[in-house]
């Protein structure tokens, strides 16, 4: 993740691009109201806000829509 992340953040500011990064902590927090929600709850939290029929699956999908509704 190290490696991925520091090419990501090479490649943006390269092209001028302004990055944010939040903590997982300030996401979840943001989300479900809990900074130290599990996976389940983060997914049970996305499908509720974005009414969806099925939890959003895997985990980390519901991950990555977090970051992006922040």
């Amino acid at each position: 993740m190290g490696h991925a992340r520091g090419v990501i953040l090479l490649t943006a500011a390269a092209a001028n691009i302004e990055l944010r990064s939040f903590a997982a902590t300030r996401i979840k927090k943001s989300l479900t109201g809990n900074g130290r929600a599990s996976k389940s709850q983060m997914q049970r939290s996305i499908q509720s806000m974005l009414t969806l029929s099925e939890l959003p699956e895997p985990p980390d999908v519901a991950d990555a829509i977090a970051v992006a509704l922040c």
